[in-house]
């Protein structure tokens, strides 16, 4: 996580010509534990830009894989866990 952080920090940085915080201080891992739990994380992250004030609802988002432009992986069958 330290590398995705640091180096996607490093190049907003270098494309906008400023240095300001990207990211919130710290970090939570969580293994997500089966598909029930892995549901309840998705919906936690498609309503995070309603609970930001940057739409009315999820599927508003350009981004949210609510909108119908981006698949949403499913839960991962390898895990040996069963899907929700």
């Amino acid at each position: 996580m330290g590398l995705i952080k640091g180096g996607s920090s490093f190049e907003i940085g270098k494309a906008l010509h400023m240095r300001f915080p990207v990211w919130h201080e710290g970090f939570t891992e969580h293994e997500i534990r089966d598909g029930e739990d892995y549901e309840t994380h998705v919906r936690y992250i498609q309503s995070n830009p309603v609970k930001a004030g940057l739409v009315s609802k999820p599927g508003d988002y350009l981004y949210c894989s609510l909108n119908g432009k981006y698949r949403l992986d499913p839960w991962p069958v390898a895990s040996g866990a069963k899907a929700p």
